[in-house]
């Protein structure tokens, strides 16, 4: 029941800009749902009314990473990154940003915890003065990779950890989807324009897909959740262009 103003509100990705990162790639070994793997994926969140999905991808890979580094689950604040790291040639706030700029936000100001930084913007659509408080945060980030565009790096990725992604979510392909797998015969678009994290991959029936994890609250899709799937050039929904992993 999103009006068309309110859904474009929540797409957050300002034109994309060439990063300094090494590119990994690899080959996959086999499937991965991190789901079912301890407690390496939090709850699906829901950012609201602010073009944040940026800095949810970011802090939802950082927690994923914390856990894979051997600690206990935290969930971690969104609302830091929208009101802190933020710069004329970087993020935005409320209107755009790009994970791996929160990300260099985060090698020097520790993530704090939701519940000593709670997320606002979502009700309100705008950001806050930055109130970071160095001696309630949890981790730094370490360093942060692009993952190369190509299916087998982009799998191998995946199976060392979830990877924050990027895909064109301004159609009605992304914006009804329920169930299944998007494939390139949906005709889904290419152009970027919101980030998520991918938390896994599988395969149906000879197709393989990608689990992808949105931040619009579990009433969205599959219980929060899409199957989008493999696909050569920039992949369905775009989803090969723009794949990073980082590490605390």
């Amino acid at each position: 029941d999103w009006t068309d103003v309110e859904y474009l509100s929540m797409l957050g990705l300002p034109e994309r800009e060439q990063s300094d990162a090494e590119v990994f790639t690899g080959n996959s070994t086999g499937p991965v749902d991190w789901r079912t793997v301890g407690d390496t994926v939090t709850p699906v969140k829901d950012q609201g009314a602010c073009g944040s999905c940026w800095a949810f991808s970011a802090t939802e890979t950082t927690e994923s990473s914390w856990v894979i580094a051997g600690n206990d689950q935290v969930i971690m604040a969104p609302q830091e990154l929208v009101d802190c790291a933020k710069g004329i040639l970087s993020n935005h706030g409320c209107n755009g940003g790009w994970y791996y700029y929160a990300w260099k936000w985060n090698k020097d100001n520790m993530t704090m915890k939701e519940s000593d930084y709670p997320y606002t913007s979502g009700t309100t659509g705008k950001e806050t003065k930055c109130a970071y408080d160095e001696s309630k945060g949890v981790t730094l980030v370490a360093g942060y990779e692009q993952v190369g565009e190509d299916t087998e790096s982009i799998k191998a990725a995946i199976e060392q950890g979830p990877v924050s992604v990027a895909v064109a979510a301004g159609n009605d392909v992304f914006r009804n989807y329920t169930s299944g797998i998007v494939t390139e015969d949906d005709g889904c678009p290419s152009n970027l324009d919101h980030a998520i994290q991918a938390v896994g991959w599988g395969s149906e029936n000879g197709q393989d897909y990608y689990i992808v994890r949105n931040s619009w609250n579990t009433t969205w899709g599959d219980q929060g959740y899409i199957k989008i799937g493999t696909g050569s050039g920039k992949g369905v929904c775009g989803i090969n262009q723009a794949v990073y992993r980082n590490w605390v």
